[in-house]
């Protein structure tokens, strides 16, 4: 957890802070140059940044300590299921709007990715060189991937732990997504 932090926790604040720097020197040059209404502290508890991919950081490095306690205190065949429990308590959370700052919850509903890239990761499935079969296997799926995005649109927010149309469909073309990205 230490060197996830240094990885995740650590840039963030770096680049955080200097969003703020940039912001603050603007106004003072040139007052409402930059109309952003948030506050630097006020922001880290709601789900407004000043800098928005930066809540991509904070949501990964939640997945990181969420997976490190169910790998920890599950056993091997229970380990999807547990990250199932989590997916969908991340989805229950969300359709209550139960707000919790710095995407905790939102973790939860990413950690089905996290989890099948990690195991991907350790498979003998990808090699460590791609090959012609891998980039056929890849691009039949993001065609697959294509085609049944046109059958259905679903959507997903993570920034606001939001669902448009069918959950199980989208989870299913996300992996199938990943899977090539991994591929290729």
């Amino acid at each position: 957890t230490v060197k996830k932090t240094n990885k995740l926790l650590i840039p963030f604040v770096f680049f955080y802070s200097i969003a703020w720097g940039i912001h603050c020197v603007l106004e003072f040059i040139k007052p409402g140059f930059w109309t952003y209404e948030g506050h630097f502290i006020r922001d880290l508890l709601s789900i407004s940044y000043i800098n928005v991919p930066m809540w991509f950081l904070l949501c990964l490095f939640w997945c990181n300590i969420s997976f490190y306690f169910v790998h920890k205190f599950t056993r091997e065949k229970t380990r999807l299921f547990a990250i199932i429990v989590l997916a969908i308590l991340g989805y229950m959370l969300m359709k209550i709007n139960l707000f919790c700052p710095t995407y905790f919850f939102q973790s939860f509903s990413a950690l089905p990715f996290f989890y099948l890239g990690n195991e991907m990761r350790h498979s003998k499935i990808i090699s460590s060189e791609t090959t012609w079969k891998q980039l056929v296997m890849a691009f039949g799926l993001i065609i697959i991937v294509f085609l049944f995005h046109l059958k259905s649109y679903d959507k997903i927010s993570y920034i606001y732990n939001s669902y448009v149309g069918n959950v199980f469909f989208y989870y299913i073309k996300s992996f199938m997504m990943i899977v090539a990205v991994m591929l290729i």
